[in-house]
Protein backbone atom coordinates (compact mmCIF):
# COMPACT_ATOMS: atom_id res chain seq x y z
CA UNK A 1 0.00 0.00 0.00
CA UNK A 2 1.26 3.59 -0.73
CA UNK A 3 0.01 6.72 0.81
CA UNK A 4 0.54 9.90 -0.92
CA UNK A 5 0.33 12.78 1.68
CA UNK A 6 -1.10 16.44 1.49
CA UNK A 7 0.50 19.77 3.03
CA UNK A 8 -3.56 20.24 2.95
CA UNK A 9 -3.96 17.08 5.32
CA UNK A 10 -5.47 14.58 2.76
CA UNK A 11 -4.17 11.47 2.29
CA UNK A 12 -4.43 9.05 -1.01
CA UNK A 13 -4.09 5.45 -0.51
CA UNK A 14 -3.20 3.09 -3.27
CA UNK A 15 -2.93 -0.54 -3.77
CA UNK A 16 0.78 -2.15 -5.04
CA UNK A 17 4.22 -0.92 -4.09
CA UNK A 18 5.08 1.09 -6.74
CA UNK A 19 3.75 4.22 -8.46
CA UNK A 20 5.31 3.50 -11.50
CA UNK A 21 2.57 3.02 -14.12
CA UNK A 22 -0.28 4.14 -11.92
CA UNK A 23 -3.21 6.23 -13.26
CA UNK A 24 -3.76 8.56 -11.14
CA UNK A 25 -5.62 10.83 -13.95
CA UNK A 26 -8.34 13.65 -12.88
CA UNK A 27 -6.58 13.23 -8.91
CA UNK A 28 -6.22 16.01 -6.71
CA UNK A 29 -3.19 15.73 -5.56
CA UNK A 30 -2.89 20.05 -4.89
CA UNK A 31 0.49 20.32 -2.34
CA UNK A 32 1.26 16.52 -2.56
CA UNK A 33 4.22 15.56 -1.24
CA UNK A 34 6.04 13.74 -4.00
CA UNK A 35 9.54 13.85 -3.55
CA UNK A 36 11.80 11.80 -5.12
CA UNK A 37 9.37 9.01 -5.87
CA UNK A 38 9.92 6.16 -8.71
CA UNK A 39 7.05 7.12 -11.13
CA UNK A 40 7.96 6.08 -14.35
CA UNK A 41 5.19 6.20 -16.81
CA UNK A 42 2.27 7.23 -14.75
CA UNK A 43 -0.40 8.90 -15.88
CA UNK A 44 -1.19 12.29 -14.13
CA UNK A 45 -3.26 13.64 -17.23
CA UNK A 46 -5.48 16.43 -15.75
CA UNK A 47 -4.57 15.84 -12.30
CA UNK A 48 -4.05 18.64 -9.96
CA UNK A 49 -0.66 19.27 -8.71
CA UNK A 50 -0.51 22.40 -7.75
CA UNK A 51 2.19 23.67 -4.91
CA UNK A 52 2.92 19.83 -5.57
CA UNK A 53 6.75 19.20 -3.78
CA UNK A 54 7.88 16.76 -6.84
CA UNK A 55 11.82 17.37 -6.49
CA UNK A 56 13.59 14.75 -7.78
CA UNK A 57 10.92 12.33 -8.98
CA UNK A 58 11.56 9.85 -11.59
CA UNK A 59 9.20 11.18 -14.13
CA UNK A 60 10.27 9.77 -17.15
CA UNK A 61 7.83 8.95 -20.24
CA UNK A 62 4.51 10.42 -17.59
CA UNK A 63 1.66 11.65 -18.94
CA UNK A 64 0.88 15.18 -17.78
CA UNK A 65 -0.95 16.64 -20.25
CA UNK A 66 -3.01 19.44 -19.08
CA UNK A 67 -2.24 18.79 -15.29
CA UNK A 68 -2.34 21.59 -13.37
CA UNK A 69 1.53 22.47 -11.83
CA UNK A 70 1.57 25.55 -10.95
CA UNK A 71 4.11 26.52 -8.53
CA UNK A 72 4.88 22.64 -8.26
CA UNK A 73 8.35 22.09 -7.21
CA UNK A 74 9.81 19.95 -10.30
CA UNK A 75 13.99 20.80 -9.33
CA UNK A 76 16.32 17.69 -10.69
CA UNK A 77 13.49 15.70 -11.84
CA UNK A 78 13.62 13.30 -14.62
CA UNK A 79 10.84 13.75 -16.95
CA UNK A 80 13.08 12.60 -20.21
CA UNK A 81 10.19 11.52 -22.64
CA UNK A 82 7.54 12.66 -20.82
CA UNK A 83 4.37 14.68 -22.40
CA UNK A 84 3.03 17.97 -20.71
CA UNK A 85 1.65 19.25 -23.58
CA UNK A 86 -1.05 21.71 -22.88
CA UNK A 87 -0.54 21.71 -19.04
CA UNK A 88 0.17 24.53 -16.83
CA UNK A 89 3.48 25.63 -14.87
CA UNK A 90 2.82 28.95 -13.92
CA UNK A 91 5.89 29.92 -11.72
CA UNK A 92 6.69 26.18 -11.27
CA UNK A 93 10.37 25.17 -10.49
CA UNK A 94 12.11 23.28 -12.82
CA UNK A 95 15.65 23.58 -12.13
CA UNK A 96 17.91 21.27 -13.44
CA UNK A 97 15.70 19.19 -14.31
CA UNK A 98 15.96 16.47 -17.59
CA UNK A 99 13.36 17.23 -19.73
CA UNK A 100 14.97 15.73 -22.70
CA UNK A 101 12.67 14.43 -25.57
CA UNK A 102 9.62 15.68 -23.54
CA UNK A 103 6.63 17.01 -24.98
CA UNK A 104 5.81 20.57 -23.48
CA UNK A 105 4.11 21.78 -26.52
CA UNK A 106 0.94 24.16 -26.07
CA UNK A 107 1.73 24.45 -22.00
CA UNK A 108 1.81 27.74 -20.07
CA UNK A 109 5.30 28.55 -18.75
CA UNK A 110 4.89 32.03 -17.51
CA UNK A 111 6.89 32.77 -14.60
CA UNK A 112 8.07 28.98 -14.64
CA UNK A 113 11.83 28.74 -13.52
CA UNK A 114 13.86 26.36 -16.06
CA UNK A 115 17.52 27.35 -15.02
CA UNK A 116 20.01 24.64 -16.37
CA UNK A 117 17.38 22.45 -17.26
CA UNK A 118 17.96 19.84 -19.90
CA UNK A 119 15.77 20.36 -23.09
CA UNK A 120 17.22 18.73 -25.74
CA UNK A 121 15.03 16.90 -28.06
CA UNK A 122 12.61 18.49 -26.42
CA UNK A 123 8.95 20.25 -27.74
CA UNK A 124 9.33 23.21 -26.21
CA UNK A 125 6.77 25.48 -28.40
CA UNK A 126 4.95 26.76 -25.43
CA UNK A 127 2.72 29.86 -24.47
CA UNK A 128 4.33 32.76 -22.37
CA UNK A 129 8.53 31.31 -22.97
CA UNK A 130 8.98 35.63 -22.78
CA UNK A 131 8.29 35.41 -19.02
CA UNK A 132 10.05 31.81 -17.95
CA UNK A 133 13.62 31.72 -16.63
CA UNK A 134 15.75 30.12 -18.87
CA UNK A 135 18.91 30.91 -18.14
CA UNK A 136 21.75 28.01 -17.99
CA UNK A 137 18.72 25.80 -19.79
CA UNK A 138 20.65 23.66 -22.53
CA UNK A 139 19.29 22.67 -25.78
CA UNK A 140 20.22 21.36 -29.22
CA UNK A 141 19.50 21.15 -32.75
CA UNK A 142 16.00 19.04 -32.44
CA UNK A 143 14.72 21.23 -29.47
CA UNK A 144 11.80 22.74 -30.79
CA UNK A 145 10.53 26.68 -29.73
CA UNK A 146 7.98 29.13 -30.53
CA UNK A 147 8.18 30.54 -33.93
CA UNK A 148 10.80 33.42 -33.53
CA UNK A 149 12.05 32.53 -30.09
CA UNK A 150 15.81 33.37 -29.80
CA UNK A 151 17.00 31.00 -27.18
CA UNK A 152 20.57 31.95 -27.12
CA UNK A 153 19.28 35.52 -26.30
CA UNK A 154 17.01 34.09 -23.40
CA UNK A 155 20.01 32.46 -22.15
CA UNK A 156 19.87 29.15 -23.23
CA UNK A 157 22.82 26.90 -23.98
CA UNK A 158 23.25 25.18 -26.87
CA UNK A 159 24.76 21.89 -26.74
CA UNK A 160 25.59 19.35 -29.76
CA UNK A 161 25.50 16.14 -27.73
Amino acid sequence: MIQIECETGRRLNFEGDTLEGADLRDLDLHRAVLGRRAMKGVNLTRAILRSAWMEECDLREADLTSALLMAANLSRASLQGAILSDARLNAAILTSADLRGADVSGADVGGANFEGAMLAGANFDVQRIDIAMLEGATFDGDTQWPAEFDPLAAGCLRSES
